[in-house]
């Protein structure tokens, strides 16, 4: 048990947890100094290691990082007009890229241990919400969880969860018995909040998983398919009756239309269709620098909401400077990720569910806001870990061994 007392370890915990906890469980720190405090001891003890420096000018680490001092520069420019303090408005920019940074510390990761943390983490934040949360109702839609939470923000909670677990069993890590079990919640958390968001890439995730377990022979992998086809039916008729996330895509291009009405694909998006649209125009005027991270709604002609689309608060908000360094990052994870799929033919299924994880980060970019959520970069964090020891065996040419420490 003392292993998992590092303060690194308690850290990425309480990080994953604190929001729930203090919002629905403890009223306390909720302006968040406890966890200021820890990521500036963090901060202070990367640039004093001279070993750390050397690590943190790598990839996608270095893009990061110029990402966040950018962003921070940028939006103090354009004005800051976050509901919170420049140091809360530090501490958000500031803290995912800790995180990604202390799940890469060491030379050696420790897997079992980190997804130990990080899955039991994500699994109590899902479990304070379905305890202590309750249910509010939305006109024209039905009761969704999330009273005081935004039910899609519990909504890809509950998904990056759900996620979790599953890369836990396919790197036998969970039984399968077990692993049926602790999905129950998460996916009763998903179906409760009615989150579009969450939905499909749960949704992706179950149809990749058949892709990810394809046989050799032609005909078990159709047989695999057909089967996933027909249960993925059967599932869906029954989430019909006891969910409204069914009928809430259903509705979604005629959302589209009336409150976009562009006639193009973008109504297909639904309410997000708004984001994409103005943000787009917002971009064409503030192509360089953008407006400032959380100045959209200053420019939003029907409402003063928040973008709610990461891919165009990135565009519209910082520019094509904050875009491009966005991409890169990404794009840097992509590439490598295919390069390790096409030298570890042995660990091919393995690499294919960090590839899975890669995609629902994505498509979850294109539908909703994910800077807030920092489950995301953990799942960042994991995946860089994971490329990096990967390519170390590549580099040894060990891609022929049929047996691999990684992982175990």
């Amino acid at each position: 048990m003392s292993q998992y007392l590092r303060l690194k370890y308690i850290f990425i915990f309480y990080a994953i947890i604190r929001i729930p906890l203090h919002t629905l469980v403890i009223n306390i720190d909720g302006k968040g100094r406890i966890y200021t405090i820890l990521l500036l001891l963090f901060i202070i003890y990367m640039i004093i290691s001279r070993k750390n420096k050397k690590k943190l000018s790598k990839g996608p680490f270095l893009i990061w990082r110029i990402w966040v001092i950018y962003a921070f520069i940028n939006t103090l420019i354009h004005g800051m007009n976050f509901n919170m303090t420049y140091w809360q408005f530090f501490t958000y920019l500031a803290a995912p890229l800790v995180v990604i940074y202390l799940i890469n510390i060491e030379e050696k990761i420790d897997y079992k241990r980190l997804f130990t943390i990080i899955t039991t983490a994500a699994y109590i934040n899902i479990l304070i919400i379905s305890i202590f949360e309750n249910t509010r109702y939305f006109i024209g839609q039905g009761y969704r969880l999330g009273e005081t939470l935004n039910a899609n923000e519990i909504g890809i909670n509950a998904l990056l969860c759900f996620y979790l677990l599953y890369q836990n069993f396919m790197w036998k890590k969970l039984k399968f018995r077990t692993f049926i079990i602790l999905i129950i919640i998460p996916l009763y958390v998903i179906f409760s909040t009615g989150s579009r968001s969450a939905f499909l890439p749960l949704i992706l995730i179950f149809i990749s998983h058949f892709i990810i377990i394809r046989r050799k022979n032609l005909f078990g992998t159709l047989a695999i398919i057909l089967i996933g086809i027909l249960f993925l039916n059967l599932a869906t008729k029954y989430i019909e009756k006891k969910s409204i996330v069914i009928n809430r895509l259903r509705i979604t291009k005629e959302e589209g239309r009336k409150i976009a009405h562009t006639g193009t694909l973008v109504d297909n998006l639904g309410g997000r269709a708004v984001y994409f649209l103005y943000g787009y125009e917002i971009f064409k005027s503030h192509p360089i620098w953008g407006i400032g991270l959380g100045n959209y709604r200053f420019f939003n002609p029907i409402s003063s909401q928040p973008n709610h689309v990461e891919i165009m608060i990135q565009l519209s908000e910082l520019g094509i400077i904050g875009f491009s360094l966005f991409f890169m990052f990404n794009f840097w994870i992509a590439h490598k990720l295919c390069y390790c799929w096409k030298y570890l033919k042995h660990q091919r299924r393995q690499i294919e569910t960090y590839i899975l994880g890669f995609l629902v980060v994505v498509s979850l970019s294109f539908t909703t806001y994910t800077y807030s959520h920092i489950l995301i970069f953990t799942l960042y964090g994991i995946t860089i870990a994971y490329i990096f020891e990967a390519e170390k065996l590549i580099r040894k040419g060990y891609q022929l061994i049929q047996t691999s420490k990684i992982g175990k």
